[in-house]
């Protein structure tokens, strides 16, 4: 083993969360514009590639920035492996690592990194397979490959092998494609200044779909598909052209805490925490959604006294990085947020305030799957429910007058929501609780102690760790219990148990940490006994134990928590330092 020193151990004084799980309530802005290196001040457009640098298309040229310095790429007459067009729409990196901008008037130029050269696409009225039109708005690659160009004419779909065009032309008047979006792998969605259309990439075909585009303010894009924010109403609806029904306009009364301050121009995004940001020309505001209702928590607006507030209120653009900056581009220069400049949010009990902490002694805290916004903390005395959008905390405690009330103890040791959104409480000397709640929400508790007389019990009414393994099974580390499997009927334990007389048994009955790795094996922490490596199959244990004698043996026998990374690395933390498993 290699073992590393850290700290020892963290005194909890309350609960503080980094702003960057929430929503930022102060924000300070760094500000680029032409004196830094900014072709022009005015950003239209924004993008990261696959390198990480970033990309800002201006009225003047094409900006690439690393960080420090910024590299301004702009037409040179006569040279036709330049910029074919100063003004740029658009910017799109396509699967070859191409970088595209579509230009107003030049048609699309598409650049090399490796040569640093630009090669220009433009409309030729003579030959039917150029681009439709020189005013290039958007781009899109499908999933079959295949890169989409909307121009001011209608949409384009590029032949890679013979670099040439074929057109299609929207069903309306106005026929600029401005956005083009998926809705599945056969099924694109176009967004025209006469209309919105769902265009069918195998038949080619244009369907119009009912949506009335002055109360439509913007479509946006996350994992989840496309979805579209309707400022009239305060309603985030999750976009499906298959059904009309989606597609509508009524939704929640705005409130006094609720009001959002938009105009036409709007660019929105959901950010990396699940919060929306949006912008327009009186601000910035960002919101959380609870369900498909928008809940305005901050407004954000250029404070002239304040050097590090937005630019301006004239805002056209926004794009979050990879590493989660949030890029934000005004009329007058282009802001940049880092959510790692906020500061921590302190949370402790307070005796007169009931939405307050119930303890200042924090121990789990556990952020529900299935429930977003919400987060589960366990503490000295009592479990809390912190609601992310309120910002208040609901209580749970053992009621000794209705045990079956409540939970089973108040010293909260570890907590778990499995795949049926039960939440599962450790205590330490109340057993185990299990919380199911209904489709209303109301709680229902259900009891698991030890019982010495029955051996089909859980080992200890102590529970240090709960872990369930990739075949949904619940397993419990118990304080003096051993290791607990909660059997099929969901009432019994299979419980493994330390003894002298077994060497291939757990090496401890304290097991303070559990986790299954990728070949399907449990690694287990215990107290005072060392790491044990469980085979399921076999029903037997592997030890790893200090060794003062070894230096690459553990580096202390008390295992506080277990880590298995993406590439299949084992890291231990001990009472004496971090460890990685250099041979498992």
């Amino acid at each position: 083993m290699i073992s590393i020193n850290l700290f020892k151990y963290i005194i909890p004084l309350g609960l503080f969360f980094v702003l960057n799980q929430s929503q930022p309530k102060q924000a300070k802005f760094d500000k680029f514009d032409v004196k830094d290196g900014l072709s022009q001040s005015f950003v239209t457009s924004i993008l990261q590639d696959e390198t990480g640098f970033m990309w800002f298309g201006t009225q003047d040229g094409l900006n690439r920035f690393d960080g420090y310095n910024f590299v301004v790429y702009r037409h040179i007459p006569g040279n036709e492996k330049s910029l074919s067009e100063n003004w740029i729409w658009d910017i799109f990196e396509d699967k070859n690592g191409y970088l595209w901008c579509g230009t107003f008037g030049g048609g699309a130029s598409r650049f090399d990194r490796n040569s640093e050269t630009f090669k220009s696409f433009r409309n030729d009225p003579l030959d039917s397979a150029s681009i439709s039109d020189n005013t290039i708005w958007s781009f899109h690659e499908s999933a079959d490959g295949v890169l989409w160009i909307g121009a001011n004419n209608g949409l384009n779909r590029f032949n890679a092998e013979t670099e040439t065009f074929t057109y299609f032309k929207p069903p309306a008047k106005q026929t600029n494609v401005f956005e083009i979006m998926p809705l599945d792998e056969d099924n694109l969605l176009i967004k025209t200044a006469g209309g919105l259309f769902k265009f069918s990439i195998i038949t080619k075909v244009f369907y119009r779909l009912p949506v009335d585009l002055e109360k439509l303010n913007h479509i946006a894009q996350d994992a989840d598909g496309p979805f579209w924010i309707n400022m009239s109403t305060d309603k985030i609806t999750p976009f499906n052209p298959f059904v009309e029904s989606s597609i509508n306009y009524s939704g929640v009364e705005k409130g006094s805490d609720v009001v959002i301050n938009y105009s036409s121009s709007l660019d929105v995004i959901k950010d990396q925490n699940e919060f929306i940001w949006g912008v327009s020309r009186s601000g910035l505001s960002i919101f959380k959604h609870s369900g498909n209702k928008l809940i305005s928590r901050k407004n954000f607006y250029h404070n002239k006294n304040d050097p590090q507030s937005l630019s301006s209120n004239d805002l056209t653009k926004i794009y979050q990085s990879r590493g989660g900056e949030i890029w934000i581009s005004a009329r007058d220069a282009l802001n940049k947020f880092e959510f790692n400049n906020q500061k921590f949010r302190h949370y402790f009990h307070s005796p007169d305030d009931n939405k307050s902490l119930s303890h200042n002694g924090v121990l789990p805290i556990f952020a529900s799957k299935h429930k977003p916004g919400i987060v589960w903390i366990g503490t000295r005395n009592g479990l809390n429910k912190f609601d992310e959008i309120s910002g208040g905390f609901t209580k749970y405690f053992h009621n000794p007058e209705k045990p079956s009330g409540g939970l089973s103890g108040n010293y909260i040791l570890s907590l778990h929501e499995d795949n049926r959104r039960n939440l599962w409480v450790g205590t330490r000397g109340g057993g185990l609780t299990k919380i199911s709640f209904s489709a209303e929400g109301n709680p229902s508790f259900s009891h698991f102690k030890n019982n010495p007389k029955d051996g089909s019990g859980i080992g200890s009414n102590n529970i240090h760790s709960i872990y369930q393994d990739t075949k949904g099974r619940l397993w419990f580390g118990t304080g003096g219990g051993g290791l607990c499997l909660l059997n099929d009927d969901q009432k019994t334990f299979t419980c493994f148990e330390a003894s002298e007389n077994n060497t291939e048994g757990l090496s401890g009955n304290w097991v303070y940490s559990i986790v299954e790795d990728k070949s399907g094996r449990l690694w287990l922490g215990t107290a005072a006994f060392g790491l044990n490596l469980f085979d399921q199959v076999e029903q037997t244990f592997k030890h790893f134990k200090h060794d003062p004698k070894d230096r690459s043996s553990l580096s202390n026998n008390r295992v506080l928590s277990i880590l298995e990374t993406r590439s299949g690395e084992i890291w231990i933390g001990t009472a004496l330092g971090l460890n990685k498993l250099v041979k498992p």
